[in-house]
């Protein structure tokens, strides 16, 4: 029986990295006592400053049932509260708490650091060419997803998204212009 050939280096590098984004957004939802569907929503206050429910419903792809318990928590937990909407009095919306803002990105600030740092090792060039790889790579799970009759752009609450990304002005900076 013939064996299956090993995968390139870079293929187990990326799936690697995935299983780690994961288990850094799990931990990250855990130590500031969130689930990871919470973290997410905390994540759209956070880039947003407020959203109605129905807001965070949609961008979550979650039904207004399980919206509901999800500001429950993040209120019973502190990191948000409901404010009647300023134009529509019938209305409110979900307010970030600014000590949990804080607080979320305190406990990201050692992994913005330490990107930050094995980026800047790299000169101008060799970062762009990184960055065309992770094009590439972003288009093939964009045609696998479209191959699989979904939608790339639709909804998620699994995984991390972009609370490393948006921590500290914008996650990983340009550390070359």
């Amino acid at each position: 029986m013939d064996a299956v050939p090993r995968p390139p280096r870079y293929a187990d590098q990326l799936r690697e990295i995935g299983t780690l984004a994961r288990r850094f957004h799990a931990l990250l939802a855990e130590s500031l006592d969130l689930n990871p569907t919470a973290l997410d929503a905390m994540d759209w206050l956070i880039r947003d400053g407020t959203l109605t429910p129905s807001e965070i419903s949609a961008r979550l792809g979650v039904s207004p049932g399980a919206t509901t318990s999800i500001v429950r928590r993040l209120e019973e937990t502190g990191h948000a509260r409901r404010a009647v909407h300023d134009a529509d009095r019938r209305s409110v919306r979900i307010v970030p708490a600014e000590a949990s803002i804080a607080t979320a990105r305190d406990r990201l600030e050692p992994l913005v650091s330490s990107l930050r740092d094995r980026v800047s090792r790299y000169s101008v060039e060799e970062l762009e060419l990184v960055s065309a790889f992770l094009d590439d790579v972003s288009s093939a799970y964009r045609e696998g997803i479209a191959a699989m009759g979904g939608d790339a752009d639709a909804p998620t609450v699994t995984g991390p998204r972009s609370v490393a990304q948006d921590a500290s002005d914008g996650g990983v900076p340009n550390v070359h212009s």
